[in-house]
């Protein structure tokens, strides 16, 4: 069964529509197709009558996010941990879609991710470990943009202190582009300071609702390249490239304001 075939179906276990940049599973005996975290959550395919048909086990709680999971699921849907007390999944026979049409939205790294955060409890591991603090946040919100499969959606920190978070997130370069649009409003904010300043609450509205986007787009590649590394590369790879950065963040505050009180002094 072709990709496009699925477009319009929806799936039996949660009832929403199927994406063709989305993991799907297609039932070997009846062809109905599954988001595949839905497939692997109930355990088999979820339409009534077929012959592949499984009633859902008792749910396994996560011991890490607590997140509730199938019984025969053998790590958390939501954060990758290894469920303890779950029943050993019988394998299924199905036609998995390996991968999005060239054409749909989505890099190779959007959908590596995509397809690590609903299979790979190992790469779903290293992306953890790649956000580092509050991760729990983050995955949940990359999950709901590629279930959306929109960029948008929404983060406070980001539009409340835009270029900070950026910094604290190792964003340099979405940063200094920022900085760079900041930069251009103070200096033409004496010309028409209403004007200026609601264009500067649109760039961080804009930041605000992207910057998820953004950040999974960030770390994706990341994932990528961490896969032929060894245990003790990870590591430092993580150190180097993951997680944030609070003694630049607070520098760099502090850099800026006190700038900013000078600059007010002298002029």
């Amino acid at each position: 069964m072709e990709m496009s075939e699925n477009m319009e179906k929806i799936c039996p276990e949660c009832q929403e529509k199927l994406f063709p940049t989305e993991d799907i599973v297609i039932c070997s005996k009846c062809n109905t197709p599954h988001h595949k975290h839905c497939w692997q959550q109930h355990g088999g395919c979820a339409v009534q009558g077929c012959a592949d048909h499984t009633q859902p086990l008792t749910a396994v709680h996560c011991t890490q996010c607590g997140a509730a999971n199938n019984g025969a699921a053998s790590f958390c849907f939501k954060c990758g941990t290894r469920l303890i007390g779950s029943v050993p999944q019988k394998q299924e026979e199905s036609t998995e879609i390996a991968a999005p049409a060239a054409n749909q939205r989505g890099s190779q790294y959007d959908y590596l991710y995509r397809q690590h955060n609903t299979a790979s409890p190992t790469a779903n591991g290293e992306m953890e470990q790649l956000v580092g603090s509050n991760s729990d946040y983050y995955l949940r919100k990359f999950r709901e943009i590629n279930e959306k499969n929109s960029e948008a959606s929404w983060n406070w920190a980001a539009f409340l202190f835009s270029p900070f978070w950026l910094i604290y997130r190792k964003m340099y370069s979405y940063a200094a582009i920022v900085f760079g649009i900041e930069i251009v409003l103070d200096i033409l904010n004496s010309f028409n300071s209403i004007l200026i300043q609601l264009v500067s609450l649109g760039v961080s509205v804009a930041v605000g609702i992207f910057a998820n986007g953004f950040y999974q787009n960030f770390l994706s590649p990341k994932v990528s390249a961490m896969k032929n590394l060894s245990e003790e590369q990870k590591k430092q790879y993580i150190l180097r490239e993951g997680g944030v950065n609070a003694p630049a963040t607070a520098v760099l505050v502090f850099a800026y304001y006190a700038v900013y009180v000078l600059l007010g002094r002298l002029f």
